[in-house]
């Protein structure tokens, strides 16, 4: 829970305060006496926070595991049955537990009481102990014999393998760079995504068996779509979004001094990332910019002061030297 009881101001809503025991309308007192406002009305429809999830995850299911509500099978620890059934639906917990934006917790019903329920720390921690106890993924018992190509090694296509082979395909992954994990590890910086834990939730995927990767592997160039569609019993495309979105200013384009977020942060994950001018001015205020600013603080050779506006609709933020990395 984010907030503390010392801070909570609304109550629990209720139907009917203490002491109204007389109908205002004698047609609604006719209609209504098959119920009772003292009994619950079960009602079937999907948990708000599920709702919100754009990966239809069972938050309520696994939220429940770890309060206890619902037990795990007998041989089975709690932190293992929530850990199998969070990732019924999205194989990475540990890493959206750090990155996601949580639509979940504005979705939460404890809104209307006082504040969210920590969903993505919760998710976090099922997936960071799963790495921990060595947590491991089974495929399906029989295997159906196709082979589905998948362009594109990221969080997509990396969990489309996961859930084929759960069903008993197997998957070859074509990658365009020398690593997996696409924006999970060139469009999120080190220290918001771990690279030992990114490799974890990803080997977890491989060890499944029968997923062939291929890196450095771009259709079109090192492999033709006529080849894929004659080799494999399907082709999924999972290239993700790698433009970045450029200004709505004339001469944009072409620039060479302007760059997009995701030009930079993927520079800067590869370690291409090398001279920069003394002055730079950040368009938006979120986390790229902060990337930009921890990295131009930590490589900063310039006597020169450095500084840098962070400019959004509603505020102009200057940087100051002086702030931590």
């Amino acid at each position: 829970m984010a907030t503390s009881s010392d801070e909570m101001s609304k109550l629990s809503w209720r139907r009917f305060e203490d002491g109204d025991d007389v109908w205002d309308d004698l047609t609604e007192k006719i209609f209504v006496q098959d119920t009772s406002h003292k009994c619950p009305t079960y009602v079937h429809k999907t948990p708000p926070c599920q709702g919100s999830c754009p990966s239809g995850e069972d938050i309520r299911g696994w939220l429940q595991i770890v309060r206890g509500l619902e037990q795990p099978p007998e041989g089975m620890t709690w932190q293992e049955y929530a850990f199998r059934r969070s990732t019924e639906a999205n194989p990475f917990p540990s890493m959206m537990g750090r990155v996601c934006p949580a639509p979940c917790q504005d979705g939460c019903n404890r809104n209307e009481v006082e504040d969210y329920v920590g969903i993505n720390a919760v998710e976090q921690f099922i997936g960071d102990n799963a790495t921990a106890q060595g947590y491991k993924f089974h495929p399906a018992e029989h295997d159906t014999g196709k082979n589905i190509a998948i362009i594109g090694g990221g969080p997509a296509g990396l969990a489309a393998a996961y859930q084929l082979r759960r069903k008993g395909h197997a998957a070859t992954i074509f990658e365009a760079n020398g690593d997996l994990g696409g924006m999970f590890r060139y469009g999120i910086p080190g220290y918001r995504v771990p690279r030992d834990a990114l490799d974890a939730e990803i080997n977890r995927i491989l060890d499944m068996g029968k997923i062939e990767v291929k890196l450095n592997s771009r259709v079109g160039v090192d492999i033709t779509v006529e080849e894929l569609e004659q080799n494999y019993d399907s082709v999924l495309w999972a290239i993700g979004c790698q433009s970045g979105r450029g200004l709505p200013v004339p001469g944009w384009e072409g620039t060479p001094n302007c760059v997009s977020g995701v030009a930079f942060l993927k520079a800067f994950n590869e370690g291409r990332m090398k001279v920069t001018a003394d002055k730079v001015v950040c368009v938006g205020g979120g986390d790229t910019p902060s990337t930009w600013y921890r990295w131009r603080v930590a490589s900063a050779t310039s006597p020169n002061p450095v500084s840098a506006s962070c400019r959004k609709r509603s505020s102009t933020t200057a940087m100051s030297p002086t702030m931590p990395p």
